[in-house]
């Protein structure tokens, strides 16, 4: 079992930050990593809410409401860093750097979405 002492980041904030064409603007997301996972504020629930190691259900129904297109195996990557937060003891910049580098990896993958002729203005 891990402790905060071996796992520094246990209830740590982090900020995913990815654009939304749909609302035409960046949103800065707030996720916090748990004993059990992450857990993410939306809006509609607006104590957030518990999600696995995969950032399950909650994060991927706000990338959804914001229209944001994510790649498929985006939850394997979030897992794999929970992992490593918590096998390796990242520190709070080397978690963040990985929340940076997987909304980078949100972007790229919205930024290359289907968006034009029939589908210009419902994505």
């Amino acid at each position: 079992m891990t402790t905060e002492e071996n796992d520094p980041t246990i209830n740590d904030e982090f900020e995913l930050r990815v654009f939304s064409r749909r609302l035409g603007r960046e949103l800065a997301l707030t996720i916090q990593r748990t004993g059990a996972g992450w857990f993410v504020p939306t809006p509609l629930k607006p104590n957030g809410g518990l999600c696995d190691r995969w950032c399950s259900p909650h994060l991927y129904e706000l990338l959804r409401f914001a229209g944001i297109e994510y790649p498929d195996n985006v939850g394997r990557r979030l897992y794999w860093l929970w992992e490593q937060a918590s096998e390796k003891g990242l520190n709070h910049e080397a978690v963040q750097q990985g929340i940076d580098d997987i909304a980078k990896w949100i972007n790229s993958t919205d930024q290359n979405a289907l968006v034009t002729g029939f589908w210009e203005g419902v994505a």
